[in-house]
This record gives structure tokens, C-alpha cells and sequence, in this order.
């Protein structure tokens, strides 16, 4: 049916051009602080940049149309357009972990880690001396980066393999006679409300749960690679203070005002992170949740026996709940660490341009980190939301005529 390749490619569309809007950032040596530049893409990435571009809006317009005119004559996919399909995810599946590597790979994200676990450093003499706390927490945040590049694609492959033993298969692991199924079912005469529900519920579980699977397991490692670098951020923020309590006289304003500027500029790269991944995995998992609980909510409320209660794959669906919240929760719990920690910052910077002028320009520039939990779905987000709509009115529409013919 049409209703199979959508959402996950439309997912993964979003998520592409989603890793690939990134805000780059630049190292100042001679000021020796974090730069952002806004609106910078780097040669290695423009022909992946507007490539994928080009292919969220052509490929959301070919799904448009196929609703518009398959809709009313559901038919079944044929050999060409399942593999088709199939290429199609297994094509932005592998640019976006490519592009994931990259973005751990390039110069900008070595220098932002560096950043991250670099603890002010003294000058004696000419001579720099670096803390021993800084290699082990550069082989840490090494070891979870190897962990995030090997984990990712082996997750991603695992979850293809379940579905591939599961009822409901991705777009390219045969599952063609489960389309087959449903459109004998569809064009029968004989078009009972038994038929429309498996119908309805087959196709939507099998584009959101895919998606959702592999979304969530993915989520799942970059929220935690995410908490474990708030958590060592946190730890080299006491060293800082420990540091800054040690210093003693006029001489430490300066010391001080650089740390917190330094300390501004990761919770705004932070925040950037947080926007980013918000906008490209939470939005698609609600919104192809709240496509999945509609049909099946519908279902129940027409049907006393549903395909629903007797499917056992359906269990997949309270433990992606479970992780879901489990990763919100984290998030949020850290969003609002970073949130609390900007708002120190200014505070204590406004405190020092009493006595140091040279802050006084650069703390008026400064705002207070806000990391947004709710955006408009414009630009690469309205092809999603269309085509959440109109799954729901589809299925709605087939449930409510169960026992006529197809329209």
C-alpha cells in the first residue's frame, strides 16, 4: 500500500537536513574563545547539504501525489516500486550516519570536545601546565564517540532484522505479501469491518513502529552521550570554581570574566544541540504517535475484537513509551540545568563589570540560553505533518465505510 514507505522516509528526510543545518563553530586563537558562525557551510558537505534538500521536498511531493490519486483505488505495490522504496531508505539511512560522522570527524566538533574538558590552564615561566584530569576525560569522551559510531549502524540493522521476523516488515524486507494481503482485502466485495481494521492498522503500525524503533534506539545513545557530556561539563565548571576561589587580588577579573565567557559559549553550543535534536527526533515520534493511537483508538472504539489485542508485536509499543519518557526526562532535567547555568553566568558577569570595564560591552551582548521545546513545523517539517493528516484521514475514511465498497 502507499501508506507503508512514508513515514520513514519522510523521518529520516527530516533528520538528515536536520544534521546537516548545523551551526558551525570557529576557534579564535589569537582571543583564545569559541566563535559562532551562523549561515557557514563547510566544501565537504554542500553537494550532501543541498542534495538532501532537494530530495525532502521532491520526494514529499511524489508522496502527495500518490495520496491524491491512489487514495480513492488502493492498489499494491509493485516489484519496481518496493525496491524503489527500499532505496530510498537504505539511501538517507546511510547519509545520515555519514554525516553523522562527519560531524564527529570535523574540526569544528574536535575543537568544541576540546572545549568541553579543557580546564583553565596557568602560565609560569613561559611553560604551560595542563592537568592530569584533562587526558582522562579526552579518552572518555573518545570512548563514547567509538561507542556512538559502532552502536549506531549496528542498532539500525538489528531493528531491520526484527522487523524482517515481526508481522509488519520495513518497505524492503518483503513485504510485499503482506500488501498483497491487504489489497485483496481492500478490492474483495465482501468488505467487512474486520478486513478495514487490519487494513487501517496493519499499514500504520508498520510505517510508525519501524520508524519509531529506530528513532528511539538511536535517541537513546545520543541522550546519553548527550547527559555524559553535561555531566563532565558540570565537573570541569567545579574545577573552574575551585580554580577561581584560589585566585585572589585584581589580578583574577580577568580570569574570571574569560571563564565565564568561555563557560557562555558551550551552554550556547549546547543549546543549539538541544534545538537540533528536539526538532529532528521528537517532533516525527510524536507526531507519527499520535497518527498510530488515532487509527488505533478509532479501531477500538468500532470494533469489540480487533487484530489490535491479538497482535503480539504490539508490545514493542509500552517499551518505546518507557524509553521515550526515560530520555525526555534526561533532557529536560539537563535543558534546565543549562538554562540555570546561563542565567549564573550573566549574573556573575554583570557583577564583575563594576570593576572591570572591559566585560562591560561583551555582558550586554549576552542573553540568557533558552532551549525551546515547541517550534513551528515549517520548511522541512511540513511534508511530515501533511503526511501524518492525511494517514489519518485515510484510515479514518476506510474504517468508517467497512462494510461498503471502496469509494
Amino acid at each position: 500500500m502507499i501508506l507503508q514507505p512514508v513515514l520513514p522516509l519522510i523521518g529520516y528526510l527530516v533528520k538528515i537536513c536536520s544534521f546537516l543545518n548545523f551551526t558551525p563553530i570557529y576557534w579564535d586563537k589569537e582571543n583564545n574563545w569559541l566563535e559562532i558562525r551562523r549561515g557557514w557551510i563547510p566544501r565537504q558537505r554542500k553537494y550532501v547539504y543541498f542534495t538532501s534538500r532537494l530530495g525532502c521536498y521532491a520526494f514529499g511531493a511524489f508522496i502527495l501525489i500518490n495520496y491524491t490519486f491512489y487514495w480513492r483505488k488502493p492498489s499494491i505495490l509493485t516489484l519496481t516500486e518496493e525496491i524503489i522504496s527500499g532505496t530510498f531508505t537504505f539511501t538517507y539511512v546511510m547519509l545520515s550516519l555519514f554525516n553523522l560522522f562527519l560531524d564527529f570527524r570535523s574540526r569544528e566538533m574536535i575543537q568544541l570536545m576540546k572545549c568541553f574538558v579543557q580546564v583553565e590552564k596557568t602560565f609560569k615561566g613561559g611553560e604551560e601546565k595542563i592537568n592530569t584530569n584533562e587526558k582522562f576525560i579526552v579518552n572518555i569522551i573518545r570512548i563514547i564517540l567509538s561507542w556512538l559510531l559502532v552502536i549506531l549502524p549496528i542498532t539500525t540493522i538489528a531493528n531491520w532484522v526484527l522487523f524482517a521476523i515481526m508481522p509488519c516488515h520495513p518497505p524492503f524486507l518483503g513485504s510485499i505479501h503482506l500488501d498483497r494481503i491487504s489489497g485483496r482485502c481492500l478490492l474483495s466485495e465482501n468488505l467487512t469491518a474486520r478486513k478495514v481494521s487490519f487494513i487501517a492498522i496493519t499499514a500504520t503500525f508498520q510505517a510508525s513502529m519501524w520508524y519509531i524503533l529506530v528513532t528511539s534506539a538511536g535517541f537513546t545513545i545520543v541522550s546519553t552521550f548527550l547527559i555524559c557530556v553535561i555531566c563532565l561539563y558540570l565537573f570541569q565548571c567545579r574545577l573552574l570554581n575551585m580554580k577561581r576561589r584560589e585566585n585572589t587580588g585584581a589580578s583574577s577579573i580577568p580570569t574570571r570574566g574569560y571563564v565565564l565567557i568561555k563557560r557562555y559559549l558551550i551552554l550556547t553550543m549546547l543549546e543549539i544541540r538541544f534545538n537540533d535534536i528536539f526538532a529532528s527526533i521528537f517532533l516525527p515520534l510524536i507526531l507519527s504517535m499520535i497518527t498510530l493511537v488515532n487509527i488505533i483508538f478509532t479501531v477500538l472504539l468500532i470494533l469489540l475484537k480487533s487484530v489490535v489485542l491479538s497482535n503480539p508485536g504490539l508490545i514493542v509499543i509500552p517499551i518505546n513509551i518507557v524509553n521515550g519518557y526515560t530520555c525526555y526526562i534526561g533532557i529536560t532535567t539537563t535543558a534546565g540545568k543549562v538554562n540555570h547555568i546561563s542565567g549564573k553566568c550573566i549574573n556573575q558577569l554583570a557583577r564583575l563589570s563594576t570593576n572591570a570595564g572591559h566585560f562591560t560591552k561583551r555582558r550586554r551582548a549576552l542573553r540568557q540560553i533558552r532551549i525551546r521545546f515547541a517550534q513551528n513545523f515549517i520548511d522541512i517539517k511540513t511534508p511530515l505533518v501533511m503526511m501524518s493528516f492525511c494517514i489519518v484521514q485515510i484510515a479514518n475514511v476506510l474504517i468508517l465505510v467497512r462494510n461498503k465498497r471502496p469509494l
